[in-house]
C-alpha cells in the first residue's frame, strides 16, 4: 500500500515538473523570438548590423548572437538565444532582402 501511494505521489510530482518545464520552454522560446524580431528591425536601418548584443525584455533578456554574412550580402542568417532556469532556446532564421523569413528552425547549439 505504501509503495502505491509513493508511486502515485512521484507520478504527480513528475507531471508538475513536466508542466513547469514546458512553461519555461515556452517563455524561453518567446524571448528568443523577440530577439529575432529586434534583429530584423535593426536590419531595416542598418544592413551591416551584425548582432552580438543582449536585449532586455521586461525583467528577462535574450541574445542576438549573430547576423551573417556582414555587409550588403543577402540572404542573412540571424541567430538568437534565450535561457530561463537553464531551459535553452536557440533559434536560427534566414531572411531575404525584404526581411521575409525563408528558414526558421530551433537548433541544439549555436
Amino acid at each position: 500500500m505504501l509503495g502505491l501511494i509513493s508511486s502515485r505521489n512521484y507520478t504527480h510530482l513528475a507531471t508538475r515538473f513536466n508542466l513547469l518545464d514546458s512553461e519555461l520552454k515556452a517563455m524561453s522560446r518567446s524571448l528568443a523570438e523577440a530577439c529575432l524580431i529586434v534583429a530584423r528591425l535593426k536590419l531595416i536601418g542598418n544592413e551591416n548590423y551584425s548582432g552580438g548584443e543582449i536585449i532586455k525584455v521586461s525583467d528577462r533578456q535574450c541574445a542576438i548572437k549573430s547576423v551573417t554574412p556582414s555587409g550588403t550580402t543577402w540572404p542573412k542568417t540571424i541567430t538568437a538565444q534565450a535561457v530561463i532556469n537553464e531551459i535553452y532556446t536557440n533559434l536560427k532564421i534566414e531572411v531575404d532582402q525584404n526581411l521575409d523569413i525563408n528558414l526558421w528552425q530551433e537548433v541544439p547549439v549555436l
